[in-house]
């Protein structure tokens, strides 16, 4: 990104130590999060300081493809709606052989 930090220094020709004097939008590699050489985790962040940062995003580079990570959030709901539609059909189904209107699925289940 052009507006970066990274980016404002690498166009200086400064070094890398210099980022925590800037404050704005900077990326930085995660070393404790990444697995060299095939996995790294990079923060894109805004820096209010030389001590605070706020991570705005993650990405993770994976064998030199770069990803970026979902939301737990969006996660959690995706696995809840699939969940409850498994369970949803489920208890469709249960109900259809409760009422005697289905016995493909009585067989099916008493073959197995």
């Amino acid at each position: 990104e052009q507006s970066s930090n990274n980016e404002i220094i690498r166009t200086q020709g400064v070094s890398t130590a210099h980022l925590q004097q800037l404050t704005g939008l900077e990326y930085n590699v995660d070393i404790s999060s990444s697995k060299e050489p095939h996995l790294y985790v990079i923060r894109k962040q805004l820096r209010r300081s030389k001590t605070n940062t706020e991570t705005i995003d993650v990405f993770y580079c994976l064998d030199g493809i770069i990803y970026q990570c979902p939301v737990l959030l969006d996660v959690l709901n995706s696995r809840i709606a699939k969940a409850a539609h498994h369970l949803r059909n489920s208890f469709e189904d249960v109900a259809t052989i409760a009422r005697g209107e289905d016995n493909k699925l009585e067989l099916t289940d008493a073959a197995t």
